[in-house]
């Protein structure tokens, strides 16, 4: 994504587009991006879940090289799909769905699912087909309401690793978020529970930090009772 952002940058003027084009497939590849004729990992993973890969890594540019960009084009309250990075095993296992094409095949459908009923639908196509889920399955399938509440909860970002929590609330410090009426109860409820959960600025970037998080469900536990904190108390 780096390297393509930079090709667009050098090559802006008239007439670029054969350059554009030629470097383009230098840094991607030769290959029918929408066909059956692929290059690298995208034959994988498919084109959708390609895109959204491709958006991530240039939201996360955007928030560090670009973060003046970013800033000019996101002063409102937004909110958007949160990242998840774990060391947590969460996962279909080889000897659960041993094709690799079913294993993507289930990793995209999951990853397309907004609603938690279509979730539950998915969970028991999921065991009629392979049986019962092992534990990093149902560590999985609690990855999608996480990321629904994070991203209600105005997190871009959510690390979980050495059974620590790191929340990463929006990058952009002139987002009205931060004069919200959502931020001041978000902050009465960090007041509240501590020292359990600490708020803290991590370069220039607020990050909500909770020790003794080992799994999603213990995340999902944290961030459950901060929504409904939130909704239970009214500005």
């Amino acid at each position: 994504a780096r390297r393509r952002l930079e090709a667009t940058e050098n090559l802006s003027d008239i007439g670029s587009d054969i350059q554009m084009a030629t470097r383009d497939l230098d840094i991607r590849g030769a290959g029918d991006i929408l066909g059956a004729d692929q290059s690298g990992f995208i034959n994988e993973i498919g084109y959708e879940m390609y895109q959204k890969i491709l958006a991530e890594a240039i939201q996360e540019m955007r928030d560090t090289d670009f973060e003046e960009v970013s800033m000019a084009d996101n002063s409102g309250l937004l909110q958007r799909e949160c990242i998840l990075e774990t060391d947590i095993d969460a996962l279909f296992p080889t000897d659960y769905v041993n094709s690799v094409s079913e294993r993507m095949s289930l990793y995209k459908e999951l990853d397309s699912i907004r609603d938690l009923d279509k979730l539950e639908v998915f969970r028991k196509k999921v065991v009629d087909i392979f049986g019962p889920m092992p534990r990093q399955t149902e560590e999985l399938m609690q990855t999608v309401p996480l990321r629904m509440l994070a991203s209600k909860l105005y997190f871009e970002k959510i690390i979980l690793r050495k059974g620590s929590f790191a929340g990463h609330f929006i990058g952009n410090a002139n987002s009205k978020f931060y004069q919200s009426d959502e931020f001041g109860k978000i902050l009465t409820f960090l007041q509240l529970n501590h020292p359990q959960v600490q708020l803290k600025e991590i370069n220039n970037k607020l990050v909500l930090l909770i020790g003794k998080t080992p799994t999603i469900k213990s995340a999902m536990h944290w961030l459950t009772k901060m929504d409904l904190f939130c909704n239970q108390n009214p500005s």
